[in-house]
């Protein structure tokens, strides 16, 4: 299949044009032309998922994470995107980036959060204007829970190696919002929409002291744990989409510095 259909496949279930307008999402490196025969799927591009993808004869990475964000005005290969993008060229490997038009996706990542969590009447937390299914999620826990055993709750259902929590512990909590990755602007969204908790990777220390204080309770996990749940789904539509091969890869650069205590 040429890497053109394969793109337009994608947008069968993920549309580009959910995407914001800073985003860059879609094709970043290849020739529309090239046939595809197996694809990666992973959270980010790296040095490691390059060469697993050159050593395995995958021709096509699908990250969610765009490599290349803003404008590379010179290709110094000191420089940690114009290393990857020239490893990228040499080993013929296209790169496709599937970012906010995924996160605002019906099938997408805070819809299968929302679903790993076993939260019910989901619905998006806000509105986006690209006409994606929304920003976030809000749901329902089937039964309450007090706010110190979410934790727990949360840490097995999404297999995260830690968690943080704000608010009283003795809270009931069942209304639950959350949003994936950087999600931090949308607490006073979360509090207005009647949610007990909000869910994110990135948030500031002054929106949770605001946002406590208001009464809402605040969880905050890891950015890549959080967002690399999404990718098995992630790989499975788009091997349905395509009828291609689509291996996952899980590599969690940082996680080798991780130190946990």
């Amino acid at each position: 299949m040429k890497l053109r259909r394969v793109i337009d496949s994608i947008a069968d279930f993920s549309p580009f044009s959910w995407a914001e307008d800073w985003d860059n999402s879609g094709l970043i490196l290849g020739d529309p032309e090239r046939e595809i025969s197996s694809i990666v799927a992973t959270l980010d591009i790296s040095l490691p998922v390059l060469d697993f993808a050159d050593e395995n004869d995958h021709d096509l990475i699908v990250s969610h994470h765009p490599f290349i964000f803003k404008a590379l005005r010179s290709i110094d290969l000191s420089q940690y995107d114009s290393r990857i993008l020239s490893i990228a060229m040499g080993k013929k490997i296209a790169i496709v980036a599937m970012h906010t038009n995924w996160d605002y996706s019906p099938t997408g990542m805070n819809v299968i959060l929302s679903d790993l969590l076993g939260l019910e009447g989901v619905a998006p937390l806000a509105p986006v204007y690209t006409g994606g299914w929304g920003i976030g999620a809000i749901g329902k826990l089937p039964l309450q829970i007090l706010f110190r055993d979410l934790p727990d709750l949360i840490i097995e259902k999404w297999g995260l190696s830690w968690i943080r929590g704000y608010g009283s512990s003795d809270r009931k909590i069942q209304r639950v919002a959350l949003c994936g990755g950087s999600g931090g602007d949308l607490w006073e969204t979360a509090l207005a929409s009647g949610a007990d908790v909000f869910i994110t990777a990135d948030i500031k220390y002054h929106q949770i002291l605001e946002s406590v204080s208001r009464g809402l309770s605040i969880l905050v996990v890891d950015h890549g744990e959080m967002e690399n749940l999404s990718i098995p789904s992630l790989s499975n539509q788009i091997s349905d989409v395509t009828g291609l091969q689509v291996v996952e890869y899980a590599d969690m650069e940082l996680d080798k510095y991780k130190i946990l205590r």
